[in-house]
């Protein structure tokens, strides 16, 4: 049996307390950033498709993000990535059960915070990069220049879907969308 079929075997509340345990040093991580992301998989599956009642679909998402913010913190070439997925499933389930003002999950300004502890540059700077490498030929760009360009559409993409389904509340976040166009 994989480790994601014995992570997933168990109640996802187990699953939470398994990767806490892995993050205080407690139990030793035995699995590749692969087979974490099965379980993420198989989390996501059961919250989206599981026969389960609200409450047991919702604490699957709950450990289907848990695994993505894990893997966002222990894999540096994917944080991006694991982190924009686990928020946007979290924006799948706002959708799917209704905003909730304080919970965990379900709360959209959760989501708007992420949004902004993830900024390392103004938007008037943003702006400038963006125009800079608009103004370069292709094959002069820089990747270290591309990158967080790049990482920061994708989560706009996230926010994208926040106002898509009518729970943007931050209007500073419109005018931030309003960049994203010229993203590369």
């Amino acid at each position: 049996m994989t480790i994601s079929k014995e992570i997933l075997a168990q109640k996802p509340e187990e699953l939470i307390s398994w990767l806490n345990a892995v993050k205080s040093g407690a139990i030793k991580l035995e699995a590749s950033p692969n087979d974490l992301l099965g379980v993420a998989d198989g989390a996501v599956f059961e919250a989206r498709h599981g026969a389960l009642s609200k409450t047991d679909r919702i604490e699957w998402a709950e450990a289907a993000v848990a695994v993505y913010e894990f893997l966002a913190d222990k894999v540096p070439s994917g944080t991006n990535s694991f982190d924009c997925s686990g928020k946007m499933f979290t924006v799948s389930m706002i959708e799917e059960f209704g905003p909730v003002e304080g919970h965990s999950l379900l709360d959209p300004r959760l989501v708007e915070e992420w949004f902004f502890q993830r900024l390392n540059a103004s938007r008037e700077e943003i702006l400038e990069k963006a125009q800079t490498l608009r103004n370069t030929p292709v094959n002069k760009w820089a990747v270290e220049k591309i990158i967080p360009l790049r990482e920061l559409k994708s989560r706009l993409n996230v926010i994208e879907q926040l106002k898509r389904i009518g729970c943007l509340s931050n209007p500073e976040l419109d005018k931030w969308l309003e960049i994203k166009k010229i993203l590369p």
